[in-house]
């Protein structure tokens, strides 16, 4: 009766890997997580507007993530959010 509906949990990553951003520039960021690898993609989330943008993981030091985006990080700030979108 319900096997349909376990079948698509299954399927759904629950997991959300998350960060928060602790250095921020024009187009280059760095956070205290989330667990990721080189090359993965991430969003910070913008605290005002709730909407993200979209980064990619460029460096890894210890704890610390290097995020690189295409255009302007307008609207982050020390503390937003990071969010795993592909992750370990």
């Amino acid at each position: 009766m319900f096997g349909k509906y376990r079948e698509a949990l299954r399927k759904r990553d629950t997991l959300t890997f998350t960060g928060r951003i602790v250095k921020v520039s024009e187009n280059l960021a760095e956070s205290i997580g989330p667990a990721v690898a080189l090359g993965d993609i991430c969003r910070i989330i913008i605290p005002s507007t709730g909407e993200g943008i979209r980064v990619e993981v460029i460096g890894l030091d210890r704890e610390t993530v290097c995020l690189r985006a295409a255009g302007s990080l307008k609207g982050v700030r020390i503390g937003s959010v990071v969010e795993a979108e592909n992750s370990l």
